[in-house]
């Protein structure tokens, strides 16, 4: 009987011990939830007074926090929301694209047959999907263009003797004797 008392004492231990541990994950993980929240409002509050007119330092005055602190959550939430951004511009595109290419399903046919209103509208529609796509993007045009100078032997020898009488020695390793 005593070893049941024991095996039923060590249940009731390990009981305990395992409520405990979920007690201390419950509280870690309200304090994680309270502290993201804190930190949430900070970032609102940083984002409210930026759009009042506030600089970085006077923001981090009011909040008691630094200028690098605030900058950061500056930047991570344009980032952030630059993303957000970027993604709904695609599936825009994507939608626009496919309402076009419906757009002219609906007219080839009779474009391939030459009616001229039909073909308007499809190079039209064509041209306003490569648009969207990037197609018809800007080209980049580059110049070479050569300069020819001519350079006054006698100048160039003057600014020598005047670099070595400042103190300068040897030019390019000739050394000034040997440029007269």
């Amino acid at each position: 009987m005593t070893e049941q008392n024991g095996h039923h004492g060590q249940e009731i231990e390990k009981r305990l011990a395992d409520e405990a541990l979920h007690q201390t994950r419950r509280e870690r993980a309200k304090k994680i939830r309270s502290g993201k929240l804190e930190s949430a409002k900070k970032r609102h509050r940083v984002l409210e007074l930026r759009a009042a007119g506030l600089t970085e330092e006077e923001i981090g005055e009011k909040l008691g926090i630094g200028q690098a602190r605030v900058s950061k959550i500056l930047t991570a939430t344009l980032k952030g929301w630059a993303q957000k951004d970027e993604g709904n511009v695609d599936v825009l595109r994507q939608q626009r694209l496919f309402e076009l290419d419906q757009l002219k399903r609906a007219i080839w046919a009779d474009a391939l047959k030459g009616d001229v209103k039909a073909v308007r509208e499809a190079v039209k529609i064509i041209q306003t999907q490569a648009k969207i796509t990037g197609v018809e993007a800007p080209v980049r045009v580059e110049r070479k263009v050569t300069v020819d100078i001519e350079l006054d032997h006698r100048e160039v020898d003057r600014m020598e003797r005047a670099w070595l009488d400042s103190g300068g020695d040897v030019i390019e390793g000739v050394v000034a004797d040997e440029i007269d």
